[in-house]
């Protein structure tokens, strides 16, 4: 079971309490939902049960913290992994636990089947999208059966399909008296299963209860951005009820019969697009269908096998990455991906500097997109000394100082809680209404509903759909997996 009593960390460095006088127990057989926005703390609660605090993150600690040491946790960021390829980062739990060869064998052969992974055995961890690598840490946390399960942020860059299968299967694991703590910013995924909620404010336990308890206050205004994930966004206007996009002008980008392969595992075939200045055009599909690939083709980070990219008219064939992406910005799925300086006011002048633009004209420009966003008290601040949201705000103003005329965004709210989330969208729209061009990769099937002019949907590396936000349009491919009903598309 997991027995909490008066906990309270403090980070070394830090005056203020991460979390503070926290007290719960959860029992077997026990779903616990640990809600906040970010920053509530939550994160560091698991990191305490897991022992990541004290042990490798140093905090001071007081109050109890007991938990069983024979754990499956699963950390925020699925980009953390041991092992070179998918068998052996299943495998690698095992060994630590004296699994015999045949035992692992099995073990690791009915994972893959149970979390629909078994075709990825043999992949390198790096060539993995997202979700995919989601799914492999969820299984290096279930594969050895543990009586405890931590998991943060389990749903994160999963498709609906797996999440609705995924979310059945952690009800039938508390069906025998496995004890889960699962943190979350939102309530709204989980509303089927059986679990008792804790809410964290600042740090701190605000309120705590059954799932009855809290289904009953998802009217009330302080719990709707708690239970709906989306409450935030509904309160935006939709960017196409403020200016619409014409693709009377020139594209922005035009992908003209694309294809690519990552050796014999994975392909994407004849890829035709264009995406118009003031437009957003959102890529859906299923896990490992191409989107993340599908962006790196546009911006020029991979090169295509067959096919043509342009930019402004521009073909990207044969140009360096500085080069492609002179008029494109990309912000990846973690942004710790692209910050590489020790001050915020560096790291949003870098790019610019590494351009071949005046020092002194990328110090003004960082210091007014560091304005423009709420953060000129924190410019000389170290970016990892922030939140992992603030620095996703960081990565951003770093490539809207350089100013793009497209703009390439992967899961760029996966991270969020729901008024970040709101914030974020409400600034990209102001950006595309002044005619830049969007392109966003989601899972969040509200986000390409409310968000996107277009949204097309990508299955198996072709583009199976092609229509609009409700789901109107045209399908281009029969459908050869769930993937396509996404959006309820027909």
């Amino acid at each position: 079971m997991i027995d909490i009593k008066n906990l309270s960390v403090t980070y070394e460095g830090s005056s203020k309490h991460a979390i503070h006088d926290i007290t719960l127990s959860i029992k077997p057989g026990e779903i616990g939902l640990l809600l906040g926005g970010n920053s509530s703390g939550k994160s560091t609660l698991l990191h305490c049960l897991s022992g990541v605090i004290p042990r490798i993150q140093k905090a001071s600690l007081c109050g109890s913290c007991n938990v069983n040491e024979h754990k499956g946790v699963l950390l925020q960021d699925s980009d953390l992994y041991l092992m070179p390829t998918v068998q052996e980062e299943l495998e690698f739990c095992l060994l630590n636990y004296g699994f015999s060869s045949d035992e692992i064998d099995k073990t690791r052969e009915n994972m893959g089947k149970k979390l629909w992974i078994t075709n990825l055995m043999p992949r390198a961890m790096q060539t993995l999208s997202g979700g995919e690598r989601q799914k492999v840490a969820l299984g290096a946390a279930l594969i050895s059966s543990p009586p405890v399960l931590l998991l943060d942020e389990p749903l994160t860059q999963l498709d609906p399909d797996f999440v609705e299968y995924f979310l059945e299967y952690l009800q039938e694991l508390s069906q025998k008296e496995v004890c889960i703590l699962i943190a979350s910013t939102s309530a709204h995924p989980f509303r089927k299963l059986s679990f008792k909620y804790f809410i964290l404010e600042d740090g701190m336990l605000a309120e705590e209860g059954s799932r009855d308890k809290l289904l009953k206050k998802q009217q009330v205004t302080k719990y709707q951005n708690i239970f709906d994930s989306w409450f935030g966004l509904r309160n935006l206007k939709n960017p196409g009820s403020q200016k619409q996009f014409t693709d009377n002008s020139p594209p922005v980008l035009s992908m003209k019969s694309i294809s690519y392969s990552y050796g014999e595992f994975f392909m994407l075939q004849d890829i035709n697009l264009q995406v118009y200045p003031g437009e957003i055009l959102a890529i859906v599909g299923p896990n490992g269908s191409g989107k993340t690939t599908m962006l790196k083709l546009a911006a020029g980070i991979l090169q295509p096998e067959k096919g043509d990219v342009q930019v402004l008219g521009k073909s990207l064939k044969g140009l360096s990455i500085a080069q492609a992406t002179e008029k494109t910005g990309f912000l990846f799925q973690n942004p710790d991906h692209q910050i590489c300086q020790n001050t915020l006011e560096k790291e949003i002048a870098w790019g610019l500097k590494a351009r071949g633009y005046d020092a002194s004209y990328a110090a003004k420009k960082a210091q007014h997109w560091l304005k423009r966003l709420g953060m000129e008290h924190l410019a000389i601040e170290h970016p990892y000394s922030l939140s992992k949201t603030l620095r996703q705000w960081v990565a951003l103003a770093s490539i809207m100082a350089q100013e793009p005329a497209l703009l390439l965004l992967d899961e760029p709210t996966s991270r969020f809680d729901t008024l970040a989330a709101a914030q974020f969208l409400e600034f990209i729209i102001n950006m595309v209404n002044n005619g830049m061009a969007l392109v966003l990769v989601t899972h969040q099937k509200e986000l390409g509903e409310h968000f996107a002019h277009r949204v097309i949907t990508l299955n198996e590396g072709r583009i199976s759909f092609v229509g609009n936000g409700e789901g109107k349009g045209e399908s281009r491919v029969e459908p050869k997996s769930q993937g396509d009903a996404l959006f309820n598309l027909p």
